[in-house]
């Protein structure tokens, strides 16, 4: 709360109390605009994200308004799984393929400096194994494919 001004203040004084009480106006003034400002950035922001959402619904393409503004549709990419990939990491994970596969293991693994299942290595596995023991073997050489790419639909104003 304001102190009251005293009843006969000198010309500095009556001065500083002038300046306090306009700096105190203005600064109510100045909250209100700032209300209104945000209020403001708060609709255009809502219109924006609208007019958004219908161009995307329209499709890909470039828009324009015939004016120089445009803005671009990017479409959605959808995430991919990449392809399953098989390989013995470990000195254990040989031996224990090698327990699996029994005699089959030259069928179902190329040797290099580590062993590579061979091209179609879950079929072969299913046709030379039992359906446990290929499951078994499937399961320690699978390397599963990564999730690559995605993007979600959006607008691009220029």
């Amino acid at each position: 709360m304001a102190k009251a001004a005293p009843a006969n203040p000198s010309p500095h004084v009556a001065e500083g109390y002038r300046l306090r009480a306009e700096r105190d106006l203005l600064m109510a003034r100045r909250e209100a605009i700032l209300k209104r400002f945000d209020a403001k950035i708060e609709s255009i922001d809502a219109q924006l994200t609208e007019l958004e959402k219908q161009l995307i619904a329209v499709g890909p393409g470039r828009y324009t308004d015939g004016e120089n503004q445009f803005a671009s549709v990017i479409p959605e990419v959808p995430k991919m799984m990449g392809p399953d990939t098989f390989d013995l990491r470990s000195k254990e994970d040989e031996d224990r393929a090698r327990e699996l596969a029994g005699e089959d293991f030259g069928k179902l693994f190329d040797r290099h400096v580590y062993f590579t299942p061979k091209e179609d290595f879950r079929g072969r596995c299913l046709g030379a194994l039992t359906t446990a023991k290929a499951g078994k073997l499937i399961t320690l050489c699978l390397i599963p494919g990564q999730e690559t790419g995605g993007r979600r639909a959006h607008v691009r104003w220029k």
